[in-house]
C-alpha cells in the first residue's frame, strides 16, 4: 500500500467516521492549524561614546545583545508551525534559541 504522508492510524475508524479505503487519500483530519505569534528577532543596543577612561584612542563604543527564536505562542502539536516544508512538518529538527552579545569599539 502506497501511501504519502499520512498516519497508519488514518485507517482505523474515528469518532465514527469511514476509515480510509485508498493509499493515496487527501485527509483533513489531521491537519491542525498552525496559527502562531512568534517573537523571532530581537536586538537591543546602548551607545556608550568615548570612553576617556580607557584610553583618548577610542572615539565611540557601544554594547548590544541580539536574540533570535524568542518565544512562540500557538496551539499546535508539532515542533514549529513555521518550520515545515509545504505544510508538512516531518524530519525537521526544533529551531535553536540563540544570545548574541558585543562590544563595538570604534578607534
Amino acid at each position: 500500500v502506497l501511501q504519502y504522508h499520512m498516519l497508519k492510524s488514518a485507517f482505523d475508524p474515528v469518532y465514527g467516521k469511514r476509515t480510509v479505503k485508498y493509499p493515496l487519500a487527501l485527509v483533513s483530519y489531521y491537519v491542525e492549524d498552525g496559527d502562531c505569534w512568534k517573537i523571532d528577532n530581537v536586538a537591543v543596543g546602548y551607545s556608550l561614546g568615548a570612553l576617556h577612561f580607557l584610553s583618548t584612542a577610542v572615539s565611540d563604543s557601544r554594547v548590544y545583545v541580539t536574540g533570535r527564536n524568542l518565544l512562540t505562542i500557538t496551539g499546535y502539536k508539532g515542533v514549529d508551525p513555521t518550520a515545515g516544508v509545504n505544510g508538512i512538518d516531518n524530519n525537521i529538527y526544533p529551531r535553536s534559541r540563540i544570545f548574541t552579545s558585543g562590544l563595538s569599539v570604534q578607534f
